[in-house]
């Protein structure tokens, strides 16, 4: 979102067909890799894997790591250090008259790739009636999700005057440039967050060092790459910079490799024990990387309240961690027709009932006593 409030900053005062047009690149960019999600989806689930799920991309440490990349390269393109990337902005004069469209349509990926984490409250029985459907059904309803994530920003193609509350093209954007770096480096600290859980203390230190040489060949672009050197000094300062990403890339790689202890807790039966005991169990079926999982803990379920509430019912709470790759975490979202997390059960002491649903996307505490009551 801020890359694509960037892009509409520098479109202000453009006219309504070049406006259009950059929204229409931005949404082909947010299609194409729905489509090549679709595309490896399809793959994984006609090879059997277990991998078929929404955000499980995010479970990879690899994968985690290239975000955090992407994340921190665009902040220091924003702060100024180098201008790589420029035009991925829409700020950037002639340079982004060029490459501005290219900038639209990677936008749009990467919008793609951070929205996959979890599952908004309509997108979740979408996705798990997608994923057991016939090829051609499924690329229907992932286009469909596509067209609605892009739609947003059509608003402003098809009303073009909302562009007027955007002040003229000034100084001022250097300012407001600079300050949009420091949302994606939130971005990068949630992304450490997961990695805290899929990998071991040394994965992390190695990750981390891998984002500092990162920043290091950024720097030497930025500093001695310019074009205010000769072509000569520009050329060894590009062969040093690129040594060092390639060092990045191996240290990387190498991080990626040190994971945690793999969990030997199978979930069904922890629940299955809670209720031989005669216990009704509360299952929140969450990940790290989910925004909506941690909201729903703050606000909702790790409330003095609902805890409260467990205690006076005999009600046992159990957290079902899918942030690295769980087996029987999955057979259970399956069987619920859920692609990703959250999901939130309440299974009955009597084991003959089946589990209580509780409803998706955000909920309240409400909700949850409200569910304990039918018990």
């Amino acid at each position: 979102i801020s890359l694509k409030v960037m892009s509409f900053v520098g479109q202000a005062g453009e006219d309504r067909k070049k406006v259009f047009a950059h929204s229409l690149t931005f949404a082909l960019g947010i299609l194409v890799f729905f489509w090549i999600l679709t595309t490896v989806l399809l793959v994984l689930r006609n090879v059997g894997s277990d991998d078929v799920g929404w955000g499980v991309q995010l479970r990879q440490p690899g994968f985690v790591i290239g975000l955090i990349f992407v994340m921190v390269i665009v902040a220091l393109s924003l702060f100024g250090v180098f201008e790589f990337g420029a035009s991925m902005t829409g700020v950037g004069g002639d340079l982004a008259n060029k490459s501005g469209y290219a900038g639209s349509f990677w936008s749009g990926a990467l919008a793609v790739l951070l929205a996959t984490p979890c599952t908004a409250p309509l997108m979740a029985p979408a996705i798990g009636f997608a994923l057991v459907q016939p090829g051609p059904i499924m690329f229907l309803v992932f286009t469909t999700l596509g067209l609605g994530l892009a739609a947003p920003y059509f608003l402003f193609a098809i009303f073009p005057k909302l562009l007027d509350m955007i002040p003229p093209p000034g100084a001022w954007m250097e300012t407001f440039k600079q300050f949009m770096g420091f949302p994606m480096l939130a971005v990068a600290v949630w992304l450490v967050g997961v990695l805290s859980k899929q990998l071991n203390v040394a994965g992390l230190q190695w990750a981390l060092s891998a984002v500092l040489l990162l920043a290091i060949a950024g720097w030497i672009v930025g500093r001695f790459a310019g074009y205010d050197r000769s072509t000569a000094y520009r050329r060894k300062a590009q062969i040093a910079a690129a040594l060092v990403f390639a060092l990045s890339l191996f240290v990387a790689f190498e991080a990626s490799a040190k994971r945690a202890p793999a969990s030997t807790v199978d979930i069904s039966e922890v629940i299955a024990k809670h209720r031989a005991e005669g216990k009704h169990v509360f299952v929140d079926f969450t990940a790290e990387w989910c925004v909506t999982c941690k909201v729903n803990e703050r606000l909702a379920i790790k409330t003095d309240a609902t805890q409260k509430a467990f205690q006076e019912n005999n009600v046992a709470f159990v957290i079902a961690d899918w942030t690295n790759k769980d087996p029987s975490i999955a057979a259970i979202l399956a069987d619920h027709g859920r692609a990703g997390v959250p999901l939130y059960l309440l299974y009955p002491a009597d084991t003959t009932k089946p589990a209580i649903m509780i409803k998706e996307g955000i909920i309240t505490s409400g909700d949850i006593l409200e569910a304990i009551k039918q018990l």
